[in-house]
């Protein structure tokens, strides 16, 4: 008989590791969109708009600034929509194109404008409890991930030995220095 504790433990630490990748991809995301997306408002051409929006920024309390993050959400909140709404008219790749498009471009802006009000939010007593827990969150799924990455490296490092360049070119130069030893 199979132990159902096992199987409860099993499925457990599965739908934890599951959760570390997505929280992992989704942190990783972030980190990687916000130079992007603070690129993007450098080079915009509407310096009066950036200078108007960061002054309002910086003039408004701590507690207001948690209330910026509804924007992004409710800006794109229609777009994930026509992505789903593709995706059930049988527009699979065209909705989920909009869909991870309207993804990456909220979340682009939140960890834009969380880096603008950054400060002012860790004031805040209970945000930055939560942001020290997400950390920590952070912390822990890492370690849940961290044997799956050194088995996929390994796997990497295996299959790119065998087709990197360099060994390819060694090969060929091997074969020939065989081909001309056998026709002396």
């Amino acid at each position: 008989m199979i132990n159902s504790n096992k199987i409860l433990k099993r499925i457990k630490r599965s739908l934890c590791f599951i959760a570390a990748v997505i929280f992992l991809f989704e942190a990783w995301l972030w980190d990687h969109l916000y130079p992007i997306v603070a690129k993007i408002v450098a080079w915009l051409p509407w310096d009066n708009l950036k200078t108007w929006v960061a002054n309002k920024i910086e003039h408004l309390p701590a507690a207001a600034c948690v209330f910026i993050f509804i924007i992004p959400v409710l800006a794109i909140l229609p777009i994930k929509i026509i992505g789903v709404w593709l995706m059930s008219q049988h527009y699979i790749f065209s909705g989920i194109l909009v869909f991870l498009s309207a993804k990456l471009l909220g979340l682009g802006i939140a960890a834009f404008l969380f880096e603008t009000c950054k400060e002012k939010l860790l004031s805040l007593r209970w945000f930055l409890w939560l942001y020290n827990t997400v950390l920590k969150i952070k912390k822990w799924a890492g370690k849940q991930v961290a044997p799956a990455i050194h088995e996929i490296r390994l796997l990497k490092t295996k299959i790119m030995g065998e087709r990197s360049r360099l060994l390819i070119l060694l090969k060929k130069i091997r074969r020939n220095i065989l081909y001309r030893a056998k026709k002396l």
